[in-house]
């Protein structure tokens, strides 16, 4: 008898989970480097598509990073009142979508308030407020980031509106968060934004030490290479650090020289590691933060990191 036609084998859920996961780290890849392309977005969200009940999770995943793309400046589609419509629309269908996943849905709401932010509007201290508390009890290193991502946040935004109280609370707990959830360099972002607390409250000598222990923990060893978040870090704290000497007088003398001096020892950091300065210039255009890479991509290979 002839034997039956055997069709083309249909993927198996692993080899699609693996197809979204490559195409949604070229996405985000791309985009730390400038170069952001629509056509592998909708190859991820094409796979995505094929994962059956975590199928739209995964869509929503790929839809935020578009929206991320949008706020960047590197779609096409990045008009203020576009965004603003699209980023609703996606936190709706990632609270309808995603209550399995907290993180896409605080993701989703920090977005949101970034779009507010760029507008002027203030419905964004209810959009990170919602961020935060979506995520009650962090259970994982993604929980813990974009949680912490919130809570900064929402302190910076209260030491703009000079509401210290809030400010602290929200900074403190930030720290605290960190440090229980043992990420390092989240705990030096939160000591940052403490710093910048204090400064707000002119308590100058508190904040200068805050500073200075942060930076203490981002010069890297002599002969290790700094990794990109890590510098990125520094030249923020950096530049606060010397904006905050200069400021300063001890015995009646300018502190100037100390910041000049601080300053010319990252220069000469940036010099030792010219290619990862390079791609700190390409992550402050692209927007795209250590935090939304723990969300989006919790496995993403170091070597990547490290280098991009």
């Amino acid at each position: 008898e002839p034997c039956a036609e055997i069709g083309p084998k249909s993927p198996s859920p692993a080899t699609n989970l693996g197809l979204f996961d490559s195409h949604l780290s070229a996405c985000i890849t791309d985009m730390k480097l400038g170069m952001f392309e629509t056509v592998t977005l909708h190859k991820a969200k094409k796979y995505a598509g094929r994962l059956g009940k975590d199928g739209p999770a995964h869509q929503r995943a790929a839809e935020l990073v578009e929206a991320l793309s949008m706020l960047a400046g590197s779609n096409p589609t990045s008009e203020s009142e576009d965004i603003l419509d699209f980023l609703l629309d996606r936190v709706e269908s990632c609270e309808k979508d995603c209550t399995q996943f907290p993180t896409l849905i605080a993701t989703a709401h920090i977005l949101l308030g970034m779009a507010y932010k760029r507008l002027g509007d203030d419905r964004v201290k209810d959009s990170w407020e919602t961020a935060v508390n979506v995520i009650d009890n962090p259970t994982s290193d993604s929980e813990a980031s974009i949680k912490i991502a919130g809570l900064r946040r929402l302190a910076h935004l209260a030491i703009e509106q000079e509401d210290l109280e809030a400010a602290h609370k929200h900074a403190t707990e930030a720290l605290k968060l960190a440090e229980s959830a043992r990420l390092p360099s989240l705990v030096t972002r939160s000591v940052y934004t403490n710093a910048k607390v204090r400064m707000a409250a002119g308590d100058f000598v508190v904040a200068e030490g805050l500073l200075r222990s942060c930076i203490a923990r981002l010069v890297p060893v002599s002969g290790r290479q700094i990794v990109t978040w890590d510098l990125l870090d520094l030249q923020d704290i950096t530049q606060t650090y010397c904006g905050l000497l200069e400021k300063l007088t001890i015995n009646n003398q300018s502190r100037k020289a100390e910041a000049d001096l601080q300053s010319q020892k990252l220069t000469e950091i940036e010099a030792k590691h010219e290619v990862t300065a390079q791609a700190v210039e390409s992550l402050r255009a692209s927007l795209v933060e250590q935090c939304f890479i723990n969300v989006f991509l919790p496995n993403i290979p170091l070597l990547l990191q490290a280098q991009y």
